[in-house]
């Protein structure tokens, strides 16, 4: 059994080193593609386009996220700035989308996906990072439905969630669980 648990973690990773954030607001930046460079001169456009997307949905996602937590007055989506305010912005540094057919026959991690990104939180006006979130995700190595069924948009939702939990808990001044119970 602890075998299977160690499998089923392997496909998620999310580290922080946030300080307390204190302020009311958010302003949530598009994020930077990072993941384009990677790509082959010849599927660099087509990449390049595919990120533009996705740095606006996922920043879109963790805006949403952290206004459904209600724990900041405004949360807004490339707004101004002042030193009471929260500045989260950050890169992605992988989108494979993988082959699902792959992942459900073959498994092994033939046609796997995956979202890596590293989320930044800034003190606004100053720019002074106040702590980062690696989101690294990627599909189930084994094959089966639940391997096809994992998408890099199902873990950027997943990081958006992870992120606002994150912030919404350290505004009202406590650690997040996986933090204050050691794990």
């Amino acid at each position: 059994m602890p075998a299977l648990m160690a499998l089923l973690l392997a496909g998620s990773g999310t580290t922080s080193g946030l300080k307390g954030t204190a302020g009311n607001s958010v302003v949530v930046r598009d994020f930077v593609d990072k993941a384009s460079e990677h790509a082959k001169d010849s599927d660099r456009q087509r990449k390049q386009a595919q990120m533009r997307r996705v740095t606006k949905d996922f920043a879109d996602m963790v805006a949403w996220e952290i206004g459904r937590g209600h724990a900041f007055q405004q949360v807004v989506r490339n707004g101004t700035e002042d030193e009471k305010t929260l500045v989260l912005t950050g890169q992605i540094t992988r989108y494979e989308e993988g082959d699902p057919n792959l992942r459900l026959w073959v498994g092994m991690g033939a046609g796997s996906s995956y979202f890596d990104a590293r989320i930044e939180l800034l003190k606004g006006g100053s720019g002074e990072l106040q702590g980062t979130i690696e989101a690294n995700r990627n599909s189930w190595v084994l094959d089966g439905g639940i391997a096809a069924t994992q998408t890099p948009d199902g873990f950027m939702r997943e990081a958006a969630k992870k992120v606002a939990e994150e912030l919404c808990t350290r505004k009202a001044g406590r650690a997040p669980a996986a933090i204050a119970d050691g794990k």
